[in-house]
């Protein structure tokens, strides 16, 4: 589970959550977190003029305006290779995957943010303006 800060920059809703001192001291220290920048999971996470945007981005980012926490993300690789990364060390957040037996003793999964029948999903993507990541 993810906070949202007292201290937020971003004003749309109230904040649900108060960080403790404690918490704040830790989110001043703590290096940022690195994060797979997968660029072909659209509409989660995918490249446009070459920058990495989607609904996984719009989250984060949100998050780090709320909560003073820092994301960096590192793009460029396979979904297996960010996996085989987790598993590494080398990096710290997947904004995107499912739950995968293997990786459990590597994560922590929060709760989905969300849930699409596969089949559904696709019908979405074919439709405009989506229909043009697809080729």
């Amino acid at each position: 589970m993810f906070f949202l800060g007292q201290h937020s920059r971003c004003h749309r809703k109230p904040n649900l959550y108060r960080l403790t001192d404690t918490e704040l001291d830790w989110v001043k220290t703590v290096d940022p977190i690195r994060y797979a920048a997968n660029d072909g999971v659209a509409p989660f996470s995918f490249e446009v003029d070459g920058k990495i945007v989607g609904y996984s981005i719009d989250y984060l980012q949100l998050i780090a305006e709320r909560s003073g926490l820092k994301f960096q993300p590192v793009v460029g690789f396979s979904s297996e290779e960010y996996f085989i990364k987790v598993q590494q060390g080398d990096i710290d957040l997947l904004p995107f995957v499912r739950q995968r037996g293997d990786l459990d003793e590597f994560m922590v999964y929060t709760s989905a943010y969300h849930v699409e029948p596969p089949d559904r999903f696709m019908h979405l993507m074919r439709q405009t303006p989506f229909k043009r990541l697809l080729n």
